[in-house]
């Protein structure tokens, strides 16, 4: 093409604004998908790694928002009572053990029952409608195990037991041409409590646990499930210990997470989301974030050595120093 150029400079341009302005979530969401791994959701809580939304990504979030904000205003216009905001202009939000949060896309009184609203490409929307053609009750669950475990949290902790979810073709047209059917598919999904309940013990293990998650393992070919058809898991390097994130007291060996919050074992100041995302002097990262290398001494001038099985030593010092040294484990 003769002006590749301006789409080149404007995919590069968007995808520095988008990560200028994506701020990093402080709390374990309850959109977050486990489905597979539980070790990535422990390292995005633990800000252990450092992620970079790529332009494919954030048009994909971007296209989603728009989707919802469209379907929500044509059902609303239909004169369907749908409730997208709450008495002071907000998302409906959820909360429990201090971390764990989600918000609603919107309620609806006459049915009892919450909405959400999805988009996706041609092919998996066409599945979907098949799935509900089938069992509706158990469309979404088979369609994606993370959107029902999305929606299984939602009824459980609104107390709201049946959960609407309308799914819209990305950019939310509804026909290809004059001969097409309608694209935007709607299934009821009914509150499992036994599942619920499951999700919740996940959820406080991965915000109260200091050690590691077993990564995500696939029986059948004994190989890693994160290396995806796309190339490999943002977190992978994190993961595999080949790269740690910036040193916060998300990350901090000396900082425990509890279902009321959190506390620090030098007991220096009272921790919250804010003063936890900032290098403190003190900061001395979670052994399980360098789980090639294990702690060697920890020397009077409080400077923590580490060293793997074939005698490289790293050290992390009480200053900002280490942050050219330690953060870069290479491979």
């Amino acid at each position: 093409m003769k002006h590749q150029n301006i789409l080149d400079d404007m995919w590069v341009s968007y995808e520095e604004e988008y990560n200028k302005t994506n701020y990093r979530r402080t709390y374990l969401g309850m959109s977050v998908s486990e489905e597979n791994c539980s070790r990535k959701p422990w390292l995005e809580f633990r800000h252990a790694f450092d992620p970079w939304v790529s332009y494919s990504s954030a048009s994909h979030f971007e296209d989603g928002h728009l989707s919802e904000d469209a379907v929500a205003k044509r059902l609303k216009d239909s004169g369907l009572n749908l409730i997208t905001h709450d008495e002071t202009g907000e998302q409906f939000s959820l909360q429990d053990m201090y971390w764990h949060r989600g918000h609603i896309d919107g309620k609806l009184p006459e049915y009892d029952a919450l909405w959400e609203h999805k988009s996706t490409g041609d092919a998996k929307l066409t599945k979907l409608k098949k799935l509900i053609d089938k069992d509706e009750e158990t469309a979404l669950f088979k369609w994606s195990k993370g959107y029902y475990d999305q929606a299984t949290r939602y009824m459980g902790y609104s107390g709201i037991h049946k959960h609407i979810t309308t799914v819209a073709s990305h950019g939310s047209r509804e026909k290809i041409n004059s001969q097409g059917d309608h694209r935007t598919a709607i299934m009821e999904t009914a509150f499992d409590q036994e599942h619920f309940n499951h999700l919740v013990g996940r959820a406080k293990h991965i915000i109260t646990t200091d050690k590691m998650p077993q990564a995500a393992w696939s029986l059948a070919v004994d190989k890693p499930l994160c290396i995806w058809k796309n190339g490999k898991c943002e977190a992978y390097d994190f993961c595999k210990g080949k790269e740690i994130g910036k040193p916060n007291c998300r990350n901090c060996g000396h900082v425990t997470f509890t279902t009321d919050g959190a506390t620090c074992a030098l007991g220096k100041e009272d921790l919250n989301e804010k003063n936890m995302l900032e290098f403190k002097e003190c900061h001395k990262y979670n052994p399980e974030l360098v789980h090639e290398f294990f702690v060697v001494d920890l020397d009077d001038e409080g400077h923590v050595h580490y060293r793997n099985e074939s005698g490289t030593e790293l050290v992390n010092r009480n200053s900002n120093d280490f942050r050219l040294e330690f953060n870069k484990l290479g491979g």
